[in-house]
């Protein structure tokens, strides 16, 4: 039973609703700068009933208990992955507002370090428990510590630091999802001029203090495949698929200079003057103006076109082929890519 439901049980009323139409009462209810609504506030405010009436309505959905949003305006216009992040980021925060000062760490620090993953985000909130030992008590996962973990604070909750979370991270979930956040942590492109959130050593040193701990394998498969030169999540899956398909590891992040542009950096370069590019929907459709999207492609194609000019070869590929591995795989043989070795079922 909620404390909605209680609420009413026990006959709680207010005079927060008038009659009539709901319209955009949700506006005049307690929220955080999150944009949560805790059932503690809208009681001390008086306005249980219409918290109760719009979470009836299915104005108000609960993401935790006692703690709601506004659908409306959790929504927003974002593509899917970032909308499942956002999502799964508000509930942690929700936990935080009901939970006795928690840290979180794994996916929970993840998400509010804003770091990406691929595949789905959990239902459950990882906390530390405090203690050497471990439990999982419905939608909270109690990871255990032997000894003080480094935190920092982000949107005002206590988090396990960028280092600490990676480790875990990569004990329990699965090796694409947290490479895939080891890489933007780890992020330092020579044309971003964006410092990275760490660096492999320090991701090593935390590792190295920690051990033995459970699950360290995984999490030294995750370690050792990190790199600084990953420019997006597609480029991570991309060099997970072709491992998995047996393709030479290409160099990352090669710098072609070209006659009337800027340099470009390949996402991929192999020997024999081969090189790959992993560009995501986003490059091309990213914006709202028809004419910006055009000399978006224009540019892009004149690039190319110079591209092909130093280059013997050339593959592009998308998220659904280094998803699905065999597109992927037809294009890189099409440009002579080597194969080092036999292909092996998929691992990540």
């Amino acid at each position: 039973m909620d404390d909605l439901t209680r609420s009413e049980s026990s006959g709680g009323r207010d005079r927060s609703v008038e009659d009539g139409p709901i319209g955009s009462a949700a506006e005049h209810l307690p929220a955080d700068p999150h944009g949560l609504i805790a059932y503690a506030d809208a009681l001390r405010a008086g306005q249980t009933r219409t918290l109760y009436t719009l979470n009836r309505a299915g104005s108000l959905h609960r993401i935790w208990p006692g703690v709601y949003q506004d659908l409306a305006a959790g929504r927003g216009n974002r593509p899917g992955a970032e909308a499942k992040a956002l999502s799964y980021r508000r509930r942690v925060l929700a936990a935080a507002r009901r939970l006795r000062d928690p840290v979180f760490t794994s996916w929970s620090a993840a998400a509010l370090l804003r770091l990406p993953i691929i595949g789905d985000w959990p239902e459950e909130v990882y906390v530390l428990s405090g203690s050497a030992t471990g439990s999982r008590r419905g939608a909270i996962v109690r990871v255990a510590t032997r000894s003080g973990a480094p935190e920092v604070r982000v949107d005002g909750v206590r988090v396990t630091s960028v280092e600490y979370t990676i480790i875990q991270l990569a004990r329990h979930a699965r090796l694409g999802a947290a490479l895939v956040a080891a890489d933007a942590a780890l992020r330092d492109m020579p044309f971003l001029g964006e410092p990275p959130l760490t660096t492999r050593t320090k991701l090593f040193e935390m590792h190295d203090q920690l051990r033995p701990y459970h699950r360290s394998r995984r999490a030294e498969a995750v370690l050792h495949r990190a790199t600084h030169l990953s420019g997006s999540p597609l480029e991570t899956v991309s060099r997970l698929a072709m491992e998995e398909l047996g393709f030479a590891a290409p160099l990352l992040q090669v710098c072609i200079p070209l006659e009337g542009w800027a340099d470009a950096y390949l996402d991929f370069y192999w020997d024999d003057d081969i090189g790959g590019e992993s560009d995501g929907d986003s490059k091309y459709t990213a914006g709202d103006d028809s004419a910006e999207t055009s000399a978006r492609l224009l540019a892009e194609k004149a690039r190319e076109d110079e591209l092909r000019r130093r280059l013997k070869k050339l593959a592009r590929w998308g998220w659904r082929d280094a998803w699905t591995g065999r597109p992927l795989e037809r294009k890189l043989l099409r440009v002579g890519v080597p194969r080092v070795r036999p292909a092996v079922p998929r691992f990540w």
